[in-house]
């Protein structure tokens, strides 16, 4: 997978991945894939099926819709539209039997959790499907060594460790039971200053019934995401010369025995582990997931926005 953005934000956790639901300045915008089946409610009475099978680079897109939603129909749709940055614009045109030849152009905006709603040429939104991330957005060198600026020499601390059972959360709640290899390296930065990167890989299994973490729709079953980010983060302390783990290698598997509602066994911390007196300094000056559930939608939880959702 590849990585993802930039910017900078300050939260004070470090022992699971994930999904801080705070507030982040949007530096970031989103290009929006809108292929996918979807029910298109008009004034809050006629519901619409509508099938987006094909978008070009241009953000371009066709397909295919019927009403009444579920059929049978009354009449067969052709749409076409186009998606710019968070607006979308479509025009649907009427096959029959009903009223053939019958055309609207319609306009809205896709927010930030890939719903979609305009009032143009009267209210609308869709009540089942979302837009979803076009691309995997970059880390943009967030976790590589370099952006350790003033780092000396090697790694103190270089290791790998596997978890299994963390909790994530969104931005409505616990959605997914995580599994990840996370790879901690800690820097020197002068006299008891430090720089950490803590890459994560995995899966995060959701939870049917769920509401997703873009926060809103309910999660289907069977919806497995792949999961990548992690932080970058300055902090000052004591490295302890026999710490509680190795300081190369694998530390080994540690399970940390969550549930959904948030309840959780053992989850220690890797700064505990290996210094003193730099839990109040810990700054997460940048930090990010992106999750790929395929056809169940992608999410980007970062310090530079948080987008899209999974159901």
């Amino acid at each position: 997978m590849k990585k993802i953005l930039s910017k900078i934000i300050a939260i004070a956790t470090i022992a699971a991945p994930l999904a801080m639901a705070l507030p982040a300045q949007a530096v970031y915008v989103p290009d929006w894939d809108v292929k996918g089946n979807y029910q298109w409610l008009v004034l809050g009475a006629y519901s619409h099926d509508i099938s987006i099978t094909a978008q070009n680079s241009d953000g371009t897109f066709s397909g295919t819709g019927g009403y009444p939603a579920g059929g049978p129909y009354a009449t067969t749709e052709v749409i076409t539209g186009q998606v710019t940055g968070n607006s979308i614009t479509f025009t649907t045109t009427y096959n029959g039997p009903y009223n053939p030849g019958y055309s609207v152009a319609v306009s809205g905006t896709i927010a930030a959790d890939g719903t979609m709603s305009g009032a143009s040429p009267w209210e609308w939104h869709m009540t089942a499907g979302s837009a979803r991330l076009a691309d995997e957005p970059e880390f943009d060198g967030q976790l590589e060594p370099s952006a350790c600026e003033g780092r000396i020499g090697s790694p103190v601390i270089n290791v790998t460790q596997k978890v299994i059972n963390d909790v994530d959360s969104g931005m409505a709640g616990n959605w997914a039971i995580d599994k990840y290899n996370r790879h901690i390296q800690v820097w020197s930065t002068g006299d008891d200053t430090y720089c950490a990167l803590v890459s994560y890989e995995g899966k995060a299994k959701a939870v049917a019934g769920q509401t997703g973490p873009g926060g809103s729709q309910t999660i289907g079953t069977g919806v497995v995401a792949e999961m990548e980010g992690g932080y970058r983060a300055a902090f000052s302390g004591t490295l302890n010369p026999n710490p509680v783990w190795k300081t190369k290698g694998s530390i080994g598997s540690f399970d940390y025995g969550c549930d959904i509602s948030g309840a959780c066994g053992t989850r220690p911390s890797w700064l505990s582990a290996y210094f003193t007196g730099a839990g109040d300094s810990f700054n997460q000056v940048w930090w990010g997931w992106f999750y790929d559930a395929e056809e169940h939608g992608s999410w980007l939880n970062s310090s530079d926005g948080t987008y899209g959702n999974i159901y």
